[in-house]
């Protein structure tokens, strides 16, 4: 396979890839890393009222028993993290993928033809998909307990700082691999490009 081809694959693959996360409209008004910096000020700020009132400190706890208001606004960027990073992210990669498109010479690369695949295989992942069905259960789960003041809802503090903690330290961590990849196809593109 020749390099063209190769590096034309990653941009259809990483095209592919439709961010669902955002409109255009709010691309355009306020920018995919304003919000993705919002979304982890957002994540941060629960995760840590969570803790504070799990560990039973007045002021918190008795906020969080009348009130999961804070639980519902911090919902709403959460659930984005993923998406903004991983397009941040796919979004740079591809624009290095162009301009060393625009700049090849079209030979038959020493690179594998599966060279593509790691970056599909973690483009399409499930894990966070499933953890995000997972934190809508809880949101209905947590709604119910807060509506009926069930005594259930005094404690799930604990269970939302868990959750968030686990989901934000899944999302960094797919991200950091997005990069990894995206790292390690630049090397073997270079140490590629000096055999010719």
């Amino acid at each position: 396979m020749t390099l063209a081809k190769v590096l034309e694959n990653r941009i259809k693959l990483i095209e592919k890839d439709t961010p669902i996360y955002f409109s255009q409209i709010e691309q355009q008004k306020l920018g995919v890393t304003f919000m993705y910096y919002i979304s982890i000020f957002f994540l941060i700020f629960g995760i840590i009222i969570a803790l504070l009132s799990s560990v039973q400190i007045s002021i918190f706890s008795e906020r969080w028993i009348k009130s999961g208001l804070f639980y519902l606004c911090t919902l709403m960027f959460l659930l984005r993290i993923y998406g903004y990073g991983k397009y941040m992210t796919l979004k740079k990669h591809k624009a290095y993928l162009k301009q060393v498109l625009n700049h090849v010479k079209d030979y038959e690369t020493l690179l594998p033809n599966s060279i593509n695949s790691d970056l599909e295989k973690e483009i399409t992942s499930k894990s966070i998909y499933l953890i995000h069905i997972l934190i809508g259960a809880l949101a209905v789960l947590g709604g119910v307990c807060f509506l009926y003041n069930l005594e259930f809802w005094a404690h799930f503090d604990l269970i939302i700082f868990l959750v968030w903690s686990i989901y934000g330290l899944l999302c960094f961590h797919k991200i950091q691999k997005i990069k990894q990849i995206s790292s390690t196809f630049k090397n073997q593109l270079k140490y590629s490009a000096k055999k010719y």
